[in-house]
């Protein structure tokens, strides 16, 4: 059985990568509550990463690869098509030659990003602003949590249930007045 080429915007792989890999994954929460029993929470998706390894081999090698990192250039996202799936929203991040190109003969790898998943416009809020992605990704702040104070609770056993200080929740929380006092009913960030 014969795949079809792999394609991205106007180009086409004369022959395809060696070896791909499709990364999906789902961010997920984990809250405590009482008793010692524990809440997963699905964040939802995340961008999805498609990475390969290839080489082009044969006369105009070289000429095909330039093809592909003047396409690298480009700053808007594209269709990307794979012989088994499609991304509707990927961006080119990455295009790494080797070894020094021959002129029939050229070693890469490569990654796109797919962020359809993470907005309904198909724009990623991570790329739409012109910032590096990976930098957002690792300054992005969990999602808050909050908790509801319940009739005997206090800050310190709200603390040992969920693992977060005394210190951090009143930090959290400014409208808390007396640490010692927090009345049931009362809603708490927590993180």
């Amino acid at each position: 059985m014969s795949l079809s080429p792999l394609r991205y915007k106007n180009f086409t792989w004369s022959v395809n990568p060696r070896s791909c890999a499709l990364i999906m994954e789902k961010k997920m929460a984990l809250t405590k509550i009482p008793y010692g029993a524990a809440m997963a929470e699905n964040l939802g998706a995340s961008v999805k990463v498609f990475r390969g390894e290839g080489e082009f081999a044969g006369e105009g090698a070289y000429a095909e690869f330039l093809n592909l990192a003047e396409l690298f250039e480009e700053d808007t996202p594209g269709i990307l098509i794979h012989p088994l799936f499609t991304l509707p929203s990927a961006h080119f991040v990455s295009l790494t030659l080797l070894q020094k190109p021959l002129p029939n003969f050229v070693a890469y790898t490569f990654e796109f990003w797919d962020s359809s998943a993470l907005s309904a416009t198909g724009q990623s809020p991570l790329l739409s602003r012109g910032e590096n992605p990976v930098t957002l990704i690792q300054k992005a702040e969990p999602a808050p949590a909050y908790r509801t104070v319940r009739q005997g609770e206090t800050l310190w056993s709200i603390s040992a249930l969920t693992g977060v200080s005394p210190e951090e929740i009143v930090s959290l929380n400014p409208q808390i007045k007396n640490p010692n006092l927090i009345p049931a009913g009362t809603r708490l960030r927590i993180r």
